[in-house]
Formats: structure tokens, sequence, C-alpha cells
């Protein structure tokens, strides 16, 4: 197969996933959109502060964006996605508490 072709034909896959995903649901579709940033972000950060990351931040940022995560896996039905962003959001909750209470 030609790679050109390979190439194409993923865009034009994912082009298509992304409209029916803004088609059966725009605000959950934006609001993924949000928490991938977010997530991004968070996580670029603590790669640039590295040994000194501002934890509350951080902390923040991955609770916040996992949380909506799970509200979009939830109200898709997907329960191996929820049960890990669940996790991840009761985790990084208990981190973020300790943090605070220091």
């Amino acid at each position: 197969m030609n790679i050109i072709f390979i190439i194409k034909k993923f865009k034009d896959d994912v082009h298509s996933w992304i409209k029916d995903d803004w088609s059966s649901s725009p605000v959950r579709c934006v609001l993924e959109i949000l928490a991938w940033a977010m997530s991004v972000g968070a996580n670029i950060m603590f790669m640039l502060t590295v040994p000194h990351v501002p934890f509350l931040a951080y902390l923040a940022l991955t609770v916040t964006s996992s949380a909506i995560f799970a509200w979009a896996l939830w109200t898709r039905g997907s329960l191996g996605g929820l049960a890990n962003y669940g996790f991840i959001v009761t985790v990084d909750t208990i981190a973020l508490i300790k943090l605070i209470l220091q």
C-alpha cells in the first residue's frame, strides 16, 4: 500500500470520527477537547518543572481533566475507561487533599 494513501485514509477516518462525535453530543465533544488540553498542559508543566513541580496546580488540572473524561466515558457507556479515570480522580483527589492539608 502507498504511504500517501494510508495517511489520507487515516485523516479521512479521523475527520469522520470527529464529525460523528460532534453530531452525537457537541457539549461532550467540546469538554473532551478541553480535558485533553488540560491533561497535556498538566503533563508539559510537570515535565518542565521537575524536580520542583507545582503539585497544587498539577493535581488540580489532573483531577479536573480526569473527571471530565470520566463523565464523557460514562455518557458513552464505556465501563473500562470510566473505571480507569474514576480511579485516577480518586487517587489524585486524595493526593490533592493531603497536599492542601500539609
